[in-house]
């Protein structure tokens, strides 16, 4: 199964751009909705204790982030992606390469940064296993792109996390 998956990556350097990132985002997807469907237990067995000791809450974009319905999808989706991709990928991946050639080790490791940012913003561990996966495909989209150039790079992953970022706000905040 790993030897499948790295064969998997190594194909998708060869892609076009735009293939690129459409299979980057469906696969940042289907990691999401993994999770989700693994952790659907523990959903259940938490919420009712949530709603116990916390109430309900009837979340808008406004209520979560302070921000209008446009601010909120141009700033999570646009500036967000981009920043988190020159702090998460690029300046990790970057620094990294001055010691090692490892693909596979500046996915990991830019992966544990990218979810340990999230952690400490977010407060949570378990968001941040979350984000791991996210991280990686984000890393991935880093490093293959990066010899195109860093900024070539750096627009690729910010390209496939801002579509992830815009599934997730509508289905947060709409469904």
């Amino acid at each position: 199964m790993i030897r499948f998956i790295a064969n998997y990556f190594q194909r998708t350097e060869s892609y076009s751009t735009g293939r690129f990132i459409f299979e980057m985002y469906l696969m940042a997807m289907l990691c999401k909705i993994l999770i989700i469907v693994l952790s659907l237990l523990v959903v259940v067995i938490y919420e009712p204790f949530e709603i116990l000791f916390f109430g309900e809450t009837d979340e808008s974009v406004s209520q979560f982030t302070g921000l209008t319905w446009v601010e909120g999808l141009i700033f999570l989706c646009i500036i967000l992606p981009f920043v988190e991709s020159i702090i998460g990928q690029g300046i990790p991946i970057k620094l990294l390469s001055l010691v090692s050639n490892s693909k596979v080790l500046f996915a990991i490791l830019s992966s544990l940064w990218f979810s340990y940012l999230h952690s400490i913003i977010l407060e949570g561990i378990s968001f941040a296993l979350i984000i791991f996966f996210g991280g990686a495909i984000y890393a991935w989209c880093f490093i293959a792109y990066k010899g195109k150039g860093f900024w070539k790079a750096i627009l690729v992953t910010s390209i496939v996390h801002g579509l992830y970022n815009f599934t997730a706000f509508i289905t947060y905040f709409y469904f």
